[in-house]
């Protein structure tokens, strides 16, 4: 049985940093659909399900599902069996056509009709919405994008794989340098590949991370947590700390703060 209506809520975001893409989260949804998109979409559901029909075929689809769908294609519910909650990330042809050309595998990939399953990748979109939501930086939000189209690729009907590029080591370090340099500025992917000799960005992201450990945006949030700490130390009121490294605003600054130092600024800063 269908309820519980009134809860419903449906949310879309368009994020300016990510061209070509857009979010849609709906939590306690049992509305019908019925739409023919223009773009690719990928539908990861945590909750509730029900069945649509998609190419031809009707299929069921449920909590932990993913479910693709290409430019062009109708898709509609046919039953909602519970309220429903899901994320779907949408993409441009254009932009996906830049992704696979930047992996050597130029064209239209295509998946197929059935719903899978697929943890890490539903957990990319998860996470990839939840840093949109937040505004986190530019970087942060191109690298799960970027995480999310390689996972998402993954599942065409040809893989494609970055090629590793020579003198990874002398890139990686002028993108340390770059970061380390610039921490407190919204920072694109599209500059690191610059700075990195025009490395695409899938195999830059995969060499940072394998030589520093983490990858570039968490490394830029280092540098910003390291600059706060010698501000922090001066005497440098919080807010004006978290504005001069680059955060949103104090409750920002804090948050990640605590997360990687375990304690809060105002703490660190009266222990000194």
């Amino acid at each position: 049985m269908v309820s519980d209506y009134r809860q419903e809520q449906i949310r879309y975001f368009r994020p300016p940093d990510l061209a070509g893409t857009e979010l849609l989260s709906a939590s306690r949804c049992a509305c019908t659909w019925r739409v023919i998109e223009k773009t690719y979409a990928v539908c990861a559901v945590s909750a509730g399900g029900g069945d649509y029909h998609y190419r031809g075929g009707h299929y069921i689809n449920g909590a932990k599902k993913l479910t693709f769908m290409e430019p062009g294609e109708l898709h509609y519910t046919t039953v909602v069996y519970q309220p429903a909650d899901f994320t779907v990330l949408f993409i441009s042809p254009q932009e996906v056509e830049k992704f696979t050309a930047e992996l050597g595998v130029p064209g239209t990939p295509h998946f197929g009709a059935q719903p899978i399953d697929d943890p890490a990748l539903s957990d990319s979109i998860f996470r990839l919405y939840g840093v949109v939501q937040a505004s986190e930086t530019p970087l942060t939000q191109q690298s799960k994008f970027t995480a999310c189209i390689r996972l998402i690729l993954g599942h065409a009907d040809r893989t494609v794989r970055p090629i590793r590029r020579p003198f990874e080591h002398c890139a990686v370090a002028r993108i340390k340098s770059y970061l380390e340099e610039n921490y407190s500025a919204p920072v694109t992917l599209d500059e690191l590949s610059a700075v990195a000799g025009g490395m695409s960005r899938f195999w830059l992201i995969h060499a940072f991370t394998r030589n520093v450990g983490m990858p570039p945006h968490a490394y830029q949030l280092q540098c910003r947590i390291h600059r706060a700490r010698t501000l922090l130390l001066k005497g440098m009121p919080l807010a004006q700390v978290a504005t001069h490294c680059g955060f949103s605003d104090q409750s920002h600054f804090t948050r990640h703060f605590k997360r990687i130092l375990n304690v809060t600024p105002g703490q660190y800063a009266r222990d000194r």
